[in-house]
């Protein structure tokens, strides 16, 4: 088995799958890789590179839900709200919070890191989502792109492969 650094998957305008079984560390994994070229600590630790773009991290169950009252949500749009809701940001600073993700996004400068593409209710609800971020990196390329999903839930139909993704599964522990 080929085994490979994880930070290596951040490589600038990669497109990559982690798979894993159930509580195989995804999410934790994910969350990491957000961290690894900003947080001091991490850097030191692991020995990874500065890295100055920008995560952006969807748990994707939570934008499932909010499809489910809003079918026309755009990913970046779900993205601000996110943001704007989690931080407490007035609806005036909607403007300036848009533009700062997408000088980041047009510059191919973020990371964008969607967790649990097979939590998503059933599989009209994969694709929406796989075609939500298809089209998102078809209006920001260059973007580094990671997507966790268990093995079981990755159905043929709704796989990334035809996105130019590549695949890697988590090792056991």
């Amino acid at each position: 088995t080929v085994r490979t650094n994880a930070v290596s998957l951040l490589a600038p305008g990669a497109r990559q799958v982690i798979l894993g079984d159930p509580g195989s560390g995804k999410s934790t994994l994910l969350r990491f890789l957000a961290l690894a070229g900003n947080n001091a600590q991490i850097r030191q630790r692991f020995g990874t590179p500065k890295d100055d773009r920008l995560p952006v991290l969807v748990v994707l169950r939570r934008y499932a839900d909010e499809l489910k009252s809003r079918p026309r949500l755009d990913l970046l749009e779900f993205i601000l709200d996110s943001v704007s809701h989690d931080l407490g940001l007035a609806e005036a600073e909607r403007g300036s919070l848009k533009e700062f993700y997408e000088y980041y996004l047009l510059a191919g400068q973020a990371l964008l890191l969607f967790d649990g593409a097979d939590e998503l209710p059933g599989p009209e609800f994969k694709k929406t989502v796989r075609q939500r971020i298809a089209g998102m990196l078809r209006r920001y390329p260059g973007n580094s792109t990671v997507v966790t999903s268990r093995i079981v839930g990755y159905d043929k139909e709704v796989r990334y492969d035809g996105l130019g993704f590549q695949h890697h599964r988590v090792a056991r522990l």
